[in-house]
């Protein structure tokens, strides 16, 4: 599965202090290209966001997608992501504008030195150009221990990497 780097700052993504991979579980629909970006959470799903760090995945057949997104040192902002369903890749065609959308907010994504995993999954495109979006808790990103946990928090509730 390639990987594909999404920054929420204009560097390169060689030395990096956080990295959250991402897999995205995107739905099929032949018409469309999912256009994933990631932004902090002091800028909102409603605001204007940038063209900068998005990249665009064709649809034709439901498939599994990874993404890196590297931090830029906002480490306990929540991490917005969208995916909008295009007709370019650039998401600039006619309609586009008004093109439908998924949205998840993680809590926390990002630790200092560490390199973190979470998985969204997306069963259909939505006819909603402003969903709700979905929640990713701190607890459900792994990281900072091996293996499959129910919970990726200490009984105080404090995440491993913490």
């Amino acid at each position: 599965m390639r990987r594909w780097c999404l920054l929420l700052l204009a560097l390169g993504c060689g030395d990096v202090d956080a990295v959250l991979e991402l897999d995205l579980g995107l739905p099929a629909d032949a018409d469309r290209v999912a256009v994933v970006q990631a932004r902090r959470g002091s800028v909102g799903f409603d605001d204007a966001w940038d063209a900068s760090g998005s990249v665009a995945f064709p649809l034709s057949v439901a498939e599994a997608r990874s993404v890196s997104v590297v931090s830029d040192g906002a480490y306990e902002e929540p991490l917005l992501v969208r995916v909008r369903y295009c007709s370019s890749a650039a998401c600039d065609a006619l309609g586009d504008e008004r093109a439908p959308e998924s949205r998840l907010r993680i809590e926390r994504a990002f630790y200092l030195g560490e390199r973190t995993f979470a998985r969204w999954d997306i069963a259909t495109v939505p006819t909603d150009s402003a969903p709700t979006a979905d929640e990713l808790g701190r607890c459900a990103v792994r990281g900072c221990r091996d293996g499959v946990a129910a919970s990726y928090c200490r009984t105080d509730g404090t995440h491993f990497c913490e």
